[in-house]
């Protein structure tokens, strides 16, 4: 509750231009947003230039965050980072893809009860291909495909992340399961 009360309070205070106010909104966040443009682009740099460019266009427009219509700063700074990305996804679409970046960072030695090598290997393996088939999605199916798993909303939650219908979000999530699953079988198969 008193969590809440502070944040209510920076948010006005931010809406006036508090400059110290604008920082904390960013400190509380910043995490956050990172996390979910780096889901959905996969690499560090794009995942950086989009949280930046989140935080940039959120702040022009704070004072359009209405707290009185029942959506928490989060989600609406969560949207804005989604929006960000799947632009910046339409720019790079004919990029060439980067060297995959490590999710785990950097390796520190192994401790009871981790995988062997030979698991880690697999594991590896696996989570790149993953990845090289989410590259044959288009923007918006990869965006609903990680909101859905990565950020565990539901189809209503997403539809309004994406100003779009529930419909388009379940015809688009079919779609990109559907690619998914033929672009993955051999690997089903071969275990």
């Amino acid at each position: 509750m008193i969590a809440e009360m502070k944040q209510e309070l920076v948010i006005v205070l931010a809406k006036e231009g508090d400059q110290e106010a604008f920082h904390e909104l960013y400190r509380t966040h910043r995490l956050p947003v990172y996390r979910t443009a780096f889901r959905l682009t996969r690499y560090k740099e794009d995942a950086e230039d989009i949280m930046h460019e989140t935080f940039i266009k959120a702040f022009r427009n704070i004072r359009s965050f209405d707290m009185n219509v029942g959506t928490n700063f989060g989600a609406w700074i969560n949207r804005i980072c989604v929006n960000c990305a799947i632009e910046h996804l339409r720019k790079l679409k004919n990029r060439k893809p980067h060297q995959l970046d490590s999710l785990t960072g950097p390796q520190s030695e192994p401790k009871a009860g981790d995988p062997s090598p030979e698991e880690s290997a697999a594991d590896s393996q696996t989570r790149q291909k993953l990845h090289e088939a989410m590259n044959i999605l288009t923007p918006k199916q990869r965006t609903i495909f990680n909101l859905r798993y990565s950020q565990n909303m539901d189809v209503r939650e997403i539809a309004e992340c994406l100003k779009c219908s529930e419909s388009t979000v379940k015809t688009q999530h079919m779609r990109a399961v559907a690619k998914l699953r033929k672009r993955l079988r051999p690997l089903w198969r071969g275990a």
